[in-house]
């Protein structure tokens, strides 16, 4: 490459040499005549400088640069392409010059020679650090403080226990020895098995989104005292009914976290309607029977809030009256049927017609989902008349009847089979053929799973 001769320091240069132009008028002047430049900088026309100059031999002694687009259609532009390519675009009536000998606008003329330098420049170096100045004079000692008083010792730590599951990071210190959980087993290592990680996890997936932190606290419950501990013997939906209980008497208040053991299912007390019954955010004990734990509700570090729909009241905090989403009770997940229900016998087997036929696979059906299901999930398969089949499927707690508004299955061969999933209120769905030209013979859905 050409030496540096602009006085700054530069990184990034492309030169394309002197190239001889045979015609000036609505030309690029490239790598070649007619192309682009590639200057493979990576940066944006604004970033670096570009210079154009001409020259009748293709010598330094006689060139110049060439005047920008004036009047007369005469003259050129530096245009972007990308942030590696420029095209240098010249005027219909071609390129111009004041000659040097009387100032007068002269057009190039073909046979003279370009050349296009684009530099990209680097910051300059640093300058000397200066003298260090004098030290300035010690200042007086202050008054010693009055000694601070005695902290409240520290609760005793509790004791490994295999039975229990904890949650761990990947890397853990256990007696001051770094260890690397799930992959060692060295001296009193605590024996932590993936199927206890893995059980923590489904911990972690039925926490609800805005309440991570204190419902997080709820889970390593397992070491803290519960306000009240019992088996479930009522159900009702987002209820816990223990006849033997005293939750107000065991200080369960609004807010305290209700953990189903049996299921590893949390809620948060909404209500308490008695001392045997409690109203919750969430239908954490959906059979009615399962174990329980009520626990205080924890406080979130300093600095943290919970996602309740409170407003932030902290003058100082740039987010002082900010009102913070409440995500409380708001998790979802799926559920897969036991293998033998899925490989029962079909549940649905019906000839629909064109009026709606309901299908329930909830309690009040063949009890393969809950009651609060939101959608089903598993395989359809489908025999049609002739033609093409068309089958509606809707929510089954709606009356929507404009099929333009529901869920279409067509058939277009004899027999047809797909993995769908179904919007099935509480499990229950209708369906239909679209009219009595879009025969539908036989439906029948085989369940894997609901959502709930």
């Amino acid at each position: 490459m050409p030496t540096n001769s602009w006085q700054y320091p530069i990184s990034l240069e492309h030169d394309t040499g002197w190239i001889v132009c045979n015609d000036w008028t609505n030309q690029h002047l490239g790598d070649t005549v007619g192309a682009n430049i590639v200057h493979n900088f990576g940066k944006h026309l604004r970033e670096f400088v570009v210079k154009v100059f001409i020259s009748s031999d293709g010598t330094d002694a006689n060139s110049h640069v060439a005047e920008h687009v004036t009047d007369g259609n005469v003259g050129y532009t530096i245009h972007e392409v990308d942030d590696n390519t420029i095209r240098v675009q010249t005027g219909s009536g071609g390129v111009a010059y004041s000659r040097d000998s009387d100032g007068a606008t002269t057009l190039v003329t073909n046979g003279e020679r370009y050349r296009v330098i684009c530099r990209y420049g680097v910051q300059g170096s640093k300058g000397n650090t200066g003298d260090t100045g004098a030290t300035g004079d010690t200042g007086p000692q202050g008054e010693t403080g009055d000694t601070g008083a005695t902290g409240p010792a520290g609760a005793d730590g509790i004791d490994w226990n295999a039975e229990d599951t904890y949650a761990v990071s990947n890397t853990i210190f256990y007696e001051g020895i770094r260890y690397t959980a799930l992959q060692e087993s060295i001296n009193k290592q605590p024996d932590i098995e993936p199927t206890y990680w893995d059980e923590v996890k489904i911990y972690l997936d039925d926490m609800p989104l805005g309440a991570v932190i204190p419902w997080y606290k709820a889970l390593e419950a397992r070491s803290q005292t519960a306000l009240s501990t019992g088996t479930a013997d009522g159900d009702i939906k987002n209820h816990l009914i223990d006849s033997g209980a005293s939750f107000e008497t065991d200080g369960v208040a609004v807010g305290s976290i209700v953990w189903n053991l049996t299921d590893k299912i949390f809620a948060e007390v909404t209500v308490v309607n008695s001392g045997t019954d409690l109203t919750l955010s969430s239908d954490a004990l959906p059979d009615g029977n399962e174990s329980y734990g009520v626990y205080a509700e924890p406080s979130p570090p300093t600095g943290w809030e919970i996602c309740d729909g409170s407003t932030i009241d902290d003058a100082d905090s740039p987010f002082d009256g900010l009102v913070i989403p409440d995500y409380r009770g708001t998790s979802s997940k799926l559920v897969l049927l036991d293998e033998s229900d899925r490989s029962a016998d079909w549940d649905i087997n019906v000839n629909p017609t064109t009026s709606w036929v309901e299908c329930d696979l909830g309690p009040s059906g063949s009890g393969k989902c809950p009651e609060g299901t939101k959608a089903l999930f598993g395989f359809i398969y489908m025999n049609k008349a002739d033609n093409i089949g068309i089958l509606e499927i809707r929510d089954g707690t709606s009356s929507e009847t404009n099929f333009h508004k529901v869920d279409y299955v067509h058939a277009a061969v004899s027999t047809f089979t797909m993995l769908a999933i179904i919007k099935a209120t509480n499990g229950i769905f209708d369906i239909k053929e679209r009219d009595s030209n879009n025969k539908i013979t036989t439906f029948i859905f085989q369940p894997w799973g609901y959502q709930i």
